[in-house]
């Protein structure tokens, strides 16, 4: 599932453990992620995923569960 390569992703640009990340949590704010580690996460994500992510679009995303919708839309 997209979700689950999402956390995956998400776990090894915040140092985190896959198991503590909550889909509908606040990355910023629950897990003190930085706007540079935002943006770590995006290019990431084109990365693995292959597709061109809009800083606009994303920059308002603001949980897992949100980035991976995103994610799934733009596939």
């Amino acid at each position: 599932m997209i979700i689950d390569q999402v956390r995956q992703l998400l776990a090894q640009q915040l140092g985190l453990d896959e198991t503590d990340l909550d889909d509908d949590a606040n990355i910023l704010e629950d897990y003190c992620a930085t706007p540079m580690e935002k943006v770590d996460v995006a290019m990431a994500i084109e990365d693995r995923f292959g597709i061109t992510v809009s800083d606009e679009e994303f920059s308002g995303l603001t949980s897992l569960e949100e980035i991976a919708d995103y994610v799934e839309r733009n596939l």
